[in-house]
C-alpha cells in the first residue's frame, strides 16, 4: 500500500512536497520480521527524504534570496569602501604627504595590510599586491614561500617526508592538497592489499571470503530484484506497442519515470508506479514472500544510504559556516538563517563604521583627530603597527563574509 507522510511546513508560507511510498500495511504483529525491517527502511527513507526536500527548498529559494538580494550587494560595498581606504592610506602614506607621526603611520600601514589581505581573498590582484609590496618589507611572494616552507616542515613531521615528495606546490593550500591525495591513495593501496590477503586466507576456508560472497549473492538478488520489476513494467508501458496516440504519449510520459527509477535503483518509486499504473494492487507486498523483501530491504539499505550522503553533502557548507563539526549535532535551516542575519548585522556594521573613516579621512581637520585616536589605540604596543577600531571592524566582516565565501564555493 502507499503511505502518505507528513507534509511539513516550509518557510514563507512555502512546503516541502509530501513523499509518497509503498510499505506493508497490516498489524505489526502480522508482519513477518522481514516485513518489519521493510517498514522501518521505509519510514528512515521517508525521513531523510523530509530533511533533503526541506534543505533543497531553503537553498533554492530563501537562503539564494538572502545571499543575492542581501548579502552579496552588502559585500561588493565593503569591497568598494575598502579599496577606496586603501588607495586613501596609500596617498597619505606618500614620501611627498602630510607628516604623520611613527605611531599613527604604524597604524595606517596595519589597516593597510589587512584591507589588502582582506580584499585579496577574493582573488588575485595585481594592482593590490604591489600596493602590498610598495608597503611593506616583505613581499606578498615571500610570505607565501615562508607560508610554503612552514607547511613543508609541518607536513613532513606529522606525516612523513614521502607524503610530501616531489610536491610541485607553489602554495601552501596546494601543498595540503597534495598530501591529502597522496594519503588516500596509499590508504587504497593498503586496503587492496589487504583485501588480497584475506582472499588468499579465505582460499582456505577463511571466513572473511565466505562474508564476501555472502555479500555479494545478496547484492546480486537484490540488484536482480529490482530488474524483474522494471522489466515487467517496462513491458506493461513500451510506448511503441501502443496504436492509440493519447495513450501512447502517456505510456511514454510514465516509462520515462521507469528509466530513471531504474537508472537511480529507486525500488520504491518502481512499486509505487506498478500499483499507479494498476499492474498490482496496494495489498501486493502482503503477498511477497519474504526471501523477496530480504532482498528488497538489501536495496533499501543501500538507498537510505546514499540519501545519508546526498543529504550531508548538502548540510556540509553549512556546518562549515556555522562552525560545526562534519559529525555530531544537525544543522536546520533556521540554525542558518539565524547566523545569516547575524553575519548581515555584522557586515552592515562594520560597512558603516568604514564609510564613516572614509569620510573622516577626506577631511583635513577630522583626519588629524582620527590618527591620534588610533595612535591612542596603539600606546603600549610600542613600534608594532595597530589599527584601533578600524582593525576590529575589520576583522569581524572577514570572519562573516569569509564564511559565507566559503560556504558558498563548497
Amino acid at each position: 500500500m502507499i503511505s502518505e507522510a507528513r507534509q511539513l511546513p516550509m518557510f514563507d508560507g512555502e512546503a516541502v512536497a509530501p513523499t509518497r511510498l509503498v510499505s506493508v500495511e497490516a498489524p505489526r504483529a502480522k508482519l513477518s520480521k522481514a516485513q518489519q525491517a521493510f517498514n522501518t527502511w521505509v519510514g528512515k527513507i521517508a525521513r531523510q527524504r523530509d530533511k533533503l526536500a526541506q534543505w533543497q527548498a531553503f537553498v533554492d529559494t530563501r537562503y539564494a534570496r538572502h545571499v543575492a538580494l542581501e548579502l552579496e550587494p552588502l559585500q561588493a560595498e565593503m569591497r568598494a569602501a575598502q579599496r577606496a581606504m586603501v588607495h586613501l592610506i596609500d596617498t597619505l602614506l606618500a614620501p611627498n604627504g602630510e607628516r604623520i607621526a611613527r605611531k599613527q603611520r604604524n597604524a595606517l600601514l596595519y589597516v593597510l595590510q589587512m584591507l589588502i589581505d582582506a580584499l585579496l581573498e577574493e582573488g588575485p590582484d595585481a594592482e593590490l599586491e604591489a600596493l602590498h609590496d610598495k608597503h611593506s618589507e616583505t613581499t606578498r611572494d615571500e610570505l607565501r614561500q615562508a607560508e610554503l616552507e612552514m607547511t613543508e616542515a609541518l607536513l613532513g613531521s606529522m606525516l612523513g617526508a614521502d607524503a610530501i615528495k616531489a610536491h610541485g606546490a607553489t602554495s601552501a593550500e596546494d601543498l595540503f592538497a597534495h598530501a591529502h591525495k597522496k594519503l588516500a591513495a596509499d590508504a587504497e593501496r593498503l586496503a587492496a592489499k589487504r583485501e588480497a590477503r584475506q582472499d588468499a586466507r579465505g582460499g582456505k576456508g577463511g571466513a572473511s571470503s565466505a562474508a564476501a560472497e555472502t555479500r555479494e549473492k545478496a547484492a546480486r538478488e537484490a540488484s536482480q530484484s529490482v530488474r524483474e520489476i522494471f522489466r515487467r513494467l517496462a513491458s506493461a508501458l513500451h510506448p511503441d506497442r501502443e496504436p492509440d496516440v493519447e495513450e501512447r504519449a502517456r505510456k511514454t510520459t510514465l516509462m520515462q519515470r521507469a528509466n530513471q527509477y531504474y537508472e537511480r535503483n529507486d525500488l520504491l518509486a518502481l512499486l509505487a508506479l506498478q500499483i499507479e499504473v494498476e499492474q498490482v494492487d496496494a495489498d501486493h507486498l502482503a503477498g511477497v514472500p519474504d526471501q523477496r523483501i530480504a532482498h528488497y530491504n538489501h536495496v533499501l539499505r543501500e538507498q537510505l544510504a546514499r540519501l545519508d550522503a546526498e543529504l550531508a553533502a548538502c548540510t556540509a557548507p553549512f556546518k562549515a559556516m556555522l562552525g560545526l563539526p562534519p559529525w555530531g549535532r544537525d544543522v536546520t535551516p533556521p540554525m542558518v538563517e539565524a547566523a545569516l542575519e547575524g553575519q548581515l548585522a555584522e557586515t552592515s556594521l562594520a560597512l558603516r563604521e568604514l564609510q564613516s573613516d572614509l569620510q573622516r579621512f577626506r577631511d583635513p581637520k577630522l583626519r588629524r583627530a582620527r590618527l591620534k585616536e588610533m595612535a591612542h589605540d596603539n600606546d603600549g604596543i610600542g613600534d608594532a603597527p595597530g589599527m584601533g577600531d578600524i582593525s576590529e571592524l575589520l576583522m569581524a566582516f572577514d570572519a562573516a563574509a569569509g564564511k559565507a565565501r566559503r560556504g558558498r564555493r563548497r
